[in-house]
C-alpha cells in the first residue's frame, strides 16, 4: 500500500516535470522562431526583443533543469542539459547577428539595468553561467551597461549592523539593446536574512526560484 502510494507520488512528480520541460522547450522554440524572422526582415529593434524574451526563459529552463535533475531525473539529464546548452550558443548567434544590425542602422546599441535599494549601498552580485555568484565591486544605486541586449540575475546583499545579518534579495531583469530600465528593491519588506552574507544565499536560493519580479 505505501510502495503503492510512493509509486504514484514519484510518477505524479516526473509527470509535472516533463510537463514543465516540454512548456519551456516550445518557450524556448517560439522566442528563437520570433528572433529569426525578425532578423529576416532587418527588423532588429524586434529581435533584440525577442532575444531579451529568450533570454529569460533560459534562464528560469536553466533553474528548473538544475533542480529537477539533481532531485528527481538523473537519467535524463545529460539530453536536457545538452538542450540549455545549444539555446546558450543560439543565444550568443543571434545576439552577434542583433548587434550588427543595430551598428549598420546606426540604432542605441547599449543597454542599461539601474538598480536601486531601500536602504542603499547594497552589494550586488551578478550570477554567472558556473553557478556562482561574481561581486561586482558595486554598491546601490548602481548602473549595469552592456553592448546589445541582457539579461541579469542580480543578487543585493545589505548588511545590518544592528540586527547582525544581510538582508538580500535576487531580482531577474532584463533590457533590450538602446533601451534603459530601473529597478527599486525594498530590502526591508520580506528579505533573505543570511548571517554569513552571500555565500550563503547562492547555495540556498539561486534555483528555488526566490526571484523578483
Amino acid at each position: 500500500m505505501i510502495a503503492a502510494l510512493i509509486m504514484e507520488i514519484v510518477t505524479f512528480v516526473l509527470g509535472i516535470g516533463a510537463m514543465n520541460m516540454f512548456i519551456g522547450e516550445e518557450s524556448l522554440q517560439t522566442a528563437g522562431m520570433g528572433m529569426y524572422i525578425s532578423l529576416r526582415a532587418e527588423d532588429y529593434e524586434a529581435a533584440s526583443k525577442m532575444l531579451t524574451q529568450f533570454m529569460k526563459i533560459r534562464v528560469m529552463y536553466d533553474d528548473f533543469l538544475v533542480g529537477y535533475f539533481q532531485y528527481f531525473n538523473l537519467a535524463m539529464a545529460p539530453a536536457f542539459l545538452e538542450f540549455g546548452n545549444a539555446s546558450r550558443a543560439m543565444e550568443d548567434v543571434y545576439a552577434k547577428r542583433i548587434v550588427e544590425g543595430f551598428t549598420k542602422q546606426n540604432l542605441p546599441l547599449q543597454s542599461k539595468i539601474r538598480i536601486s535599494s531601500q536602504p542603499s549601498g547594497a552589494k550586488i552580485y551578478l550570477y554567472t553561467p558556473q553557478g556562482t555568484w561574481e561581486d561586482t565591486g558595486k554598491t546601490t544605486p548602481e548602473t549595469i551597461t552592456r553592448e546589445g541586449p541582457q539579461t541579469q540575475r542580480i543578487l543585493l546583499s545589505r548588511y545590518d549592523s544592528r540586527k547582525k545579518y544581510h538582508r538580500q534579495k535576487i531580482v531577474l531583469l532584463s533590457a533590450t539593446a538602446g533601451a534603459k530600465i530601473e529597478y527599486a528593491a525594498n530590502l526591508y519588506v520580506n528579505p533573505y536574512k543570511s548571517t554569513t552574507g552571500a555565500t550563503e544565499y547562492a547555495p540556498v536560493y539561486a534555483h528555488a526560484g526566490a526571484v523578483e519580479p
